[in-house]
């Protein structure tokens, strides 16, 4: 979670569980840069819903594929602002570019993943970024 803002994190639970090492084939940097993104957005989304904002973070890796799932207690999501979250230049937040979530999709994608969003019925969005594992030596 390194980069995150601290300010933000103070004000959030988080939680991490899964494996503790998940080796995926991604540029480290594009990698770095896809999940600051969407956890940052997923912080940030959190603290405009109900109290107390939460974050959940999962991995898990198999022979095929190696997957995170980044959840989010914000608001529940209408249909129009579901359907704007990959489009870029559109955002709610008063500093915010709307870029966070086309990069991510554009660096999982460069990688060979994918990222799948789905809305929680009890508010706040489930990402789940799904990337090729890396392939080990034998």
């Amino acid at each position: 979670m390194q980069g995150v803002n601290a300010k933000l994190l103070s004000v959030t639970h988080v939680t991490i569980s899964g494996v503790e090492h998940l080796a995926v084939q991604a540029d480290p940097l594009e990698a770095e840069i896809l999940f600051h993104n969407l956890i940052k957005n997923a912080v940030e989304a959190a603290q405009e819903g109900h109290a107390p904002a939460q974050v959940r973070l999962t991995a898990e890796q198999t022979d095929d594929r190696a997957c995170v799932t980044i959840e989010n207690s914000g608001l529940v999501l209408d249909e129009a602002a579901y359907l704007r979250l990959t489009t870029p230049l559109i955002t709610t937040k008063t500093t915010g570019t709307g870029l966070g979530v086309p990069i991510a999709l554009a660096l999982a994608e460069a990688s060979g993943g994918h990222i799948a969003f789905e809305r929680r019925a009890q508010g706040g969005l489930r990402a789940v970024v799904t990337l090729n594992p890396a392939e080990t030596a034998e």
